[in-house]
């Protein structure tokens, strides 16, 4: 968990850093969709308040990924985008789809935002870090529900994996995946889509985490340098 100072200067680079790509891409509006500097301006706006409300509450590990994987996708792939497009007139039209992901953005650490200031701050006998082995009962419940209605929706719906792509692509794979991706768009409900997407994005960081939990509380410690 992250506490006190250490928060704030994270807070503060996250936020500066959503400002000064929301000016540089605000600036390349010729060049890319006009709309794209909403990512970068709703991640601002969605911390601010964060910030504010939560500042006598930890940083633990769920908020610290939720806060990275936002930030990473409204902030650093614009900003990367940004850079290497020069093309005047770009053949699909992302409008719609920015405008959810800066909606969900916004939504989302809202969320977490009146869940934190809700949980109240806890008195530390000392300056140790110390994580939770696992989630709670109620919690879990919860994640076995999710997982079970993800995978029947999978089952059903196998196209939604083209969505997903490890490693690096090259533009003939690039491209592939994109018509992947359209194809997988079209043959689906979209609200399905849409929630079967969230839902398969939630999970994986939900078992990432897990195991790194278990992988901390290894006693091996060549189990841990390794992993």
């Amino acid at each position: 968990m992250i506490r006190d100072n250490t928060k704030k200067i994270f807070l503060d680079i996250l936020i500066i850093f959503s400002l000064v790509v929301f000016l540089y891409t605000l600036s390349r509006q010729k060049t890319i969709e006009p709309i794209l500097c909403i990512l970068p301006l709703s991640n601002m706006i969605a911390l601010m308040p964060y910030k504010i409300f939560t500042a006598n509450r930890e940083l633990n590990v769920g908020s610290i990924l939720i806060i990275t994987t936002y930030f990473i996708r409204n902030v650093i792939s614009p900003l990367f985008y940004c850079i290497a497009s020069n093309i005047d007139n770009e053949t699909v039209n992302h409008d719609k789809a920015i405008l959810i992901m800066a909606i969900e953005t916004i939504v989302a650490i809202s969320i977490m935002t009146i869940v934190t200031k809700k949980i109240k701050p806890k008195c530390h006998a000392s300056n140790n870090i110390t994580i939770k082995n696992s989630f709670g009962k109620s919690s879990k419940t919860i994640i076995l529900i999710l997982t079970i209605a993800t995978f029947i929706l999978v089952v059903r719906y196998p196209q939604i994996l083209n969505i997903f792509k490890i490693g690096y692509l090259d533009n003939g794979e690039l491209t592939q995946h994109y018509i992947e991706y359209g194809n997988a768009f079209k043959s689906m409900p979209r609200l399905i889509f849409y929630l079967l997407s969230w839902s398969l994005t939630l999970l994986k960081y939900i078992f990432i985490l897990q195991l790194l939990l278990a992988i901390k509380n290894n006693k091996i410690i060549k189990k841990k340098i390794l992993f």
